[in-house]
This record gives C-alpha cells, structure tokens and sequence, in this order.
C-alpha cells in the first residue's frame, strides 16, 4: 500500500512555537509528505513566518456563532486542513503547533505501521517541557527515547504498558489529539472533527469527542514510541466568549449533558 501523509496543523498566534515545528518536519530522515497549516487569525507574524517553508497555508473559512459572536477553534481548523489536503492522502497527521518530533518519526511510523497496520490509528507520545524552559532546535532533536517521559494520565485509565508495545493494537481511549495519525477512511467514517465541540481552559472536549468517535465506529490504537514529540509549554490561549460559554458546555459534555452538533456524522461500526 502506497502510503501519502498530510500534517494538520491549526495554529493562532504560535509563530516562535510554529517555526521550530516546521523545522523539525525539514529534519524528518523521510520527507515525503504534505503539510498544511490552518491560521485561525493570528496577529503576530505567523504567515510571513511561513514563508520560509514549503507548506500550503490555509485561512479560517467558517465560523461557529455563540450569543452572536463570532468563535473559532481546533475542531474548525482540523476539518479545514483535512479538506486541503491532496488528493490521494492516505493518512492524515494531527499535530498541535507546539509539539516537535523526533527525526525518525516519520520514516519509523510509516515502515512500522502505515505499511502493516493501514486502518489503526497511531497514537504519538509525547513530554511537555517545564515551564520556562527554552531548549534549542538541535537539543530538542538529539534527545533519545529514552529520554522521554511520557505522562500515561493522558491515556486514562489504560495500562501505560502498552505506550512501550508498538505492536499491541488496544480500543481508542480518550487520549488528547495534538499528536496522532488517522487513516483518511477513519476519519471521513467518523464524521470529523465536532465544529461547534470547544476547547477551552485545558478542557480539550473537541478532542475527546473526536476520539470517542472513533471508538464509536470500531477504530483501534496503537502506541509509537518513536513518534516522540516534545511539547513547548505555553501559555493557556483563553478568548472571553469560549471562557463564558464553553467552559459550560465542556463541563456539560464531559458529564453526558451535551449534544453533538450538527457537524457530526457518525456511521455504523466501521470494522465490526
């Protein structure tokens, strides 16, 4: 199977974080993929920043309304990109604009697993850098695995052993998405990203929901270890309509209160 990667990437106001994830995708030991970042209206320099790298650059062309106000976010950003990408991608990347790979992470994902394992999905780990710590490009990329701490409570009540088994395909957990690849086929089933799903506070539901929707249809996991990434710290981005309103609804959907908007398009059991 012909294996073609799309990066997705949403970004707003990340343009120092921006560049050195760009970079470390101009250092992977296997270039051939795609990267498309979406710029949800940042004002710093972000797009002249992205000039000096050969990515396609996509603007926010949709807008979800609460109280009459305009709102933007992740879930809009990730549909966006996915419906840029060329025709033919195979899989798609989900990468948050913080997070920097290792230079063996895309040619050891796609030999170890796209290859052999075309419908699962692949799950990144990643180690978030203590807060003020500032590593440069070439640190950040001469780290080893071993080095790398993952933190398993981003994988829920699941045996973290399984991060280390790069052969062991599990159900989907509600596992964050700044760093995992989707087969297109599973993600289009799945309906996509939830548009109207907030992700505020650290409260990250459009994410959750767009896992739990892959559980829904059957997908399953698996963990590469070498697809390990470092997250920047940063501070939390906190817009007042999303603090007012979708800290409510997150809570709300976290408990079963909330209904899914009407983005979602879920289909029967995929794989059952």
């Amino acid at each position: 199977m012909a294996v073609k990667i799309c990066f997705v990437i949403p970004t707003r106001n990340r343009a120092e974080n921006l560049y050195l994830v760009l970079k470390s995708l101009s250092c992977q030991t296997l270039q051939d993929f795609e990267v498309v970042v979406v710029d949800d209206h940042s004002t710093d320099n972000t797009r002249e920043m992205l000039k000096e790298f050969d990515v396609k650059c996509c603007g926010m062309g949709r807008e979800r309304l609460w109280n009459r106000e305009p709102v933007y976010g992740t879930g809009i950003a990730r549909n966006i990109a996915v419906e840029a990408a060329e025709p033919g991608t195979t899989h798609i990347w989900i990468l948050d604009s913080d997070v920097i790979l290792n230079p063996r992470a895309v040619e050891h994902a796609v030999v170890e697993h796209l290859t052999t394992m075309p419908d699962v999905v692949v799950m990144g780990c990643h180690d978030w850098l203590a807060k003020g710590s500032r590593p440069t490009l070439q640190e950040l990329l001469a780290w080893d695995v071993a080095d790398l701490k993952v933190q398993t409570a981003d994988f829920h009540t699941l045996d973290p052993s399984w991060i280390w088994d790069c052969k062991r395909v599990v159900p989907i957990t509600d596992s964050g998405g700044d760093h995992l690849i989707v087969p297109m086929a599973v993600y289009e089933a799945s309906g996509g990203f939830d548009e109207v799903m907030p992700a505020v506070g650290g409260i990250k539901c459009d994410d959750i929901d767009f896992m739990r929707s892959l559980r829904e249809i059957g997908a399953k996991q698996v963990a590469c270890k070498v697809m390990m990434g470092h997250h920047l710290w940063h501070e939390p981005h906190r817009d007042s309509v999303e603090v007012r309103q979708g800290i409510r609804i997150a809570q709300g959907y976290l408990y079963g209160k909330w209904t899914r908007g009407t983005k979602r398009r879920v289909v029967p059991n995929l794989f059952g």
